[in-house]
């Protein structure tokens, strides 16, 4: 799920949309809702599928899997702009229905959830649980990792925010940096 509002800073708008979309996806999967996977199609065009798997996910019965889907996609963005916008036991909240919504996938979207746990994490000053979820996202998750994180720009992002959490640990760990040793005369 794009974020547009988000990155640039928007969050009030973007909190909306999502808010928008889970309702959106619980009002579409009524049983008497059509389902047309034209935004679908769309979305797998760009990922390199191959038109049969279109043909295959427009039949009835895959419509509770694309929705579970992309309500966890939902789920786990809306739960990143709440960290962003400072909503952090609400982003907890958000972040665990798209973990546990998401085990169904085998660890396909594991990875983008751990990246927002871990900004989570980090601003909750919880730095080991925020080392575990940069290391999670990092290696992609689940035992499928087939949407895992390795946009380079994305890993350099999450190196970055590894890198702050160890000198943060380190720095709670040192002495305190007010404090010097007497020189002997």
């Amino acid at each position: 799920m794009g974020n547009p509002e988000g990155s640039t800073g928007n969050f009030t708008a973007a909190i909306e949309r999502y808010e928008y979309a889970l309702d959106f996806l619980r009002d579409a999967a009524a049983p008497e809702k059509p389902f047309p996977v034209d935004g679908a199609a769309l979305i797998l065009k760009a990922f390199g599928q191959y038109p049969a798997m279109i043909d295959a996910l427009a039949t009835p019965a895959m419509k509770p899997f694309i929705l579970q889907m992309t309500e966890t996609l939902t789920r786990d963005a809306y739960g990143g702009a709440l960290v962003e916008a400072g909503y952090l036991q609400e982003a907890d909240y958000r972040l665990g229905r798209a973990a546990t919504s998401s085990k169904q996938f085998m660890g396909m979207l594991d990875a983008t959830i751990e990246a927002h746990r871990g900004d989570l994490y980090r601003r909750l000053w919880c730095l080991n649980d925020a080392r575990k979820s940069y290391k999670k996202a990092l290696s992609g998750s689940g035992g499928l990792p087939l949407m895992p994180l390795r946009d380079e720009w994305t890993q350099v992002k999450l190196f970055g925010q590894l890198a702050e959490v160890e000198c943060w640990t380190t720095a709670q760990t040192a002495p305190f940096a007010g404090t010097t040793r007497r020189s002997r005369r």
